[in-house]
C-alpha cells in the first residue's frame, strides 16, 4: 500500500514539474503577443484598451494576461502569472 502511495503521489510530482515547465516555455510567447497586439491597438489604430482586450485577445491562455498601459512613456505591459513582457511604442516605427 505504501508503494502505490508513493508512486502515485512520484506520478503527480511530475506532472505538476512538466505543466509549470510547460507553461514557463509558453509564457513568453502568450505575454510578448498580448502586449505587441495592445500597444498596435492602442498607439497605431486608436483603438481602446477595453475593446482590444474583450475583442482581439479574448482566447486561450491570453485571456488571463492582466496588461498595463502607460499612455506617457507609450508602453505595454503584460503579466501572465509569474512572466512579463513590455511593448514599446517608437514613433513613426510602430
Amino acid at each position: 500500500m505504501k508503494k502505490r502511495t508513493g508512486f502515485v503521489l512520484l506520478l503527480i510530482l511530475l506532472v505538476l514539474t512538466g505543466g509549470v515547465i510547460y507553461i514557463g516555455m509558453l509564457a513568453p510567447i502568450i505575454t510578448g503577443y498580448a502586449a505587441k497586439n495592445l500597444s498596435s491597438g492602442i498607439f497605431v489604430a486608436g483603438r481602446s484598451q477595453e475593446s482590444l482586450e474583450r475583442e482581439d485577445l479574448n482566447f486561450s491562455f491570453i485571456r488571463f494576461n492582466q496588461n498595463k498601459v502607460d499612455m506617457e512613456k507609450q508602453e505595454v505591459t503584460s503579466r501572465f502569472l509569474l512572466w512579463k513582457s513590455k511593448a514599446l511604442f517608437n514613433e513613426g516605427l510602430g
